[in-house]
């Protein structure tokens, strides 16, 4: 294997095991932590949820949030699964953004619940998404 071959997921992998104790995340705003093999774990159980859900080698996720553990979940998620995440600027207006994702055509979108009721009602301009999820399990009406 080349030094340009490696995916964002075979980093993930190796790390899970060669630092598998070692703390990979600490989400200040929750104080949750996750050592590289849970962070590796999490990520398989996920891919399999995007899977169930149609996800496959070169589909496209939208994510419209800001820095999170999920944002990162889900990178690690669609690497697995040889996906694409589409990160969506949350800075960007209503218009912009549904102008991004009809570019992009993603199948599924996640977003944080602050940016979710910019969004209502805006399906028929976004015929690519099939499902809306809530970036935070908790929080958010999607």
């Amino acid at each position: 294997m080349g030094r340009y071959d490696l995916s964002f997921y075979d980093v993930i992998k190796r790390n899970g095991v060669a630092c598998a104790d070692g703390l990979c995340w600490h989400e200040v705003d929750d104080d949750r932590t996750l050592t590289f093999s849970q962070y590796q774990e999490e990520i398989e159980v996920l891919a399999a949820g995007l899977a169930r859900e149609g996800v496959k080698k070169g589909d496209r996720i939208g994510v419209l949030g800001k820095n999170s553990l999920e944002y990162f979940l889900i990178y690690g998620a669609a690497a697995f699964l040889g996906a694409i995440v589409l990160p969506i600027n949350w800075r960007l207006s209503v218009d912009e953004v549904c102008f991004n994702l009809n570019d992009c055509e993603p199948l599924l979108l996640f977003v944080d619940a602050e940016f979710q009721q910019n969004l209502q009602g805006r399906s028929e301009q976004l015929p690519s998404v099939i499902s809306r999820f809530n970036l935070k399990e908790d929080q958010g009406t999607f």
